[in-house]
């Protein structure tokens, strides 16, 4: 089965529960350095909310899901944010990301996002 998007499987039931727009890149990504198309992935409590890094290495993002309504509500797309994991707060309120901040010599970085401003 060819798909061009993020599949969401129930890890309980085995089924397709979900079918998440991943855009294509507009060129063919170098795979030399490619570390996956989807590197890590955050649910909230809830289970209202989906995070993930997609894309490769030098080209990650991290985009954010209403897991109901499958609509995507939110990209990063800053090219000094090499992101490669994620977390929201307990309370579902915050979003955090580790990774590369290219623009600083290749430093670590923690961003911090407030969930209700991406939304909006």
């Amino acid at each position: 089965m060819r798909h061009d998007g993020g599949l969401v499987w129930s890890a309980t039931t085995g089924e397709l529960v979900a079918t998440l727009d991943v855009p294509a890149p507009a060129q063919k990504p170098d795979r030399s350095n490619q570390i996956g198309l989807v590197h890590a992935v955050v649910f909230t409590r809830g289970g209202s909310l989906l995070a993930a890094v997609t894309g490769t290495k030098a080209t990650g993002k991290i985009r954010l899901w209403d897991s109901e309504s499958q609509a995507l509500l939110w990209t990063d797309d800053d090219p000094r944010h090499e992101p490669l994991s994620l977390a929201f707060s307990p309370d579902g309120k915050n979003l955090a990301s580790g990774g590369i901040d290219t623009a600083a010599n290749e430093r670590g970085e923690i961003r911090l996002w407030s969930v209700n401003a991406l939304r909006e």
